[in-house]
């Protein structure tokens, strides 16, 4: 299903222009922005989660726990 949407001029050309370049037509071309947005925001929301896990005196021994078990399988 094909739907209408009414855009700026300059996002109108950035998404002609990047269609041009990748040879892709406009559907993929948006298609494959929105996805690297959608990585772009899961990665930053990862960071903010690793931040505060490292401040947590109990998730950064947990994790010591973990890397120490894997460590003694790996020498099994």
């Amino acid at each position: 299903m094909k739907t209408t949407m009414k855009v700026e001029s300059e996002t109108r050309d950035l998404v002609k222009r990047l269609s041009q370049e990748r040879s892709l037509d406009y559907d993929e071309t948006i298609r494959l922005g929105m996805l690297a947005l959608e990585r772009e925001s899961r990665r930053e929301r990862m960071r903010r989660e690793s931040s505060v896990a490292a401040e947590d005196p109990e998730d950064r021994a947990e994790a010591a726990r973990v890397m120490q078990d894997m460590e003694q399988w790996g020498a099994r």
